[in-house]
């Protein structure tokens, strides 16, 4: 699948453990689309699935050791790219 070779991509290129998409259902709760990578405890980052004005969803990345600014600005970016 596409998707899974690019978060795999996306997980070597900024060193991230673990990669999910959640999407809002229609009752404003998120469901799990899709996961890779493993699940150890550890702090995680969520970034908005923003589609206009509004959140879609929220991509959540475990990094294996602190991202920079402009990393967390490009992996906002593909998160915006990913609403669409």
């Amino acid at each position: 699948m596409i998707e899974a070779a690019l978060f795999r991509a996306l997980a070597a290129d900024f060193d991230l453990q673990a990669v999910s998409i959640a999407l809002l259902d229609t009752d404003g709760a998120l469901t799990e689309a899709f996961a890779t990578g493993e699940r150890p405890e550890g702090a995680s980052i969520d970034l908005p699935l923003r589609r206009g004005w509004r959140a879609v969803g929220v991509l959540t990345v475990r990094p294996g050791r602190e991202l920079d600014h402009s990393e967390l600005t490009s992996l906002q970016a593909l998160a915006d790219l990913l609403a669409v």
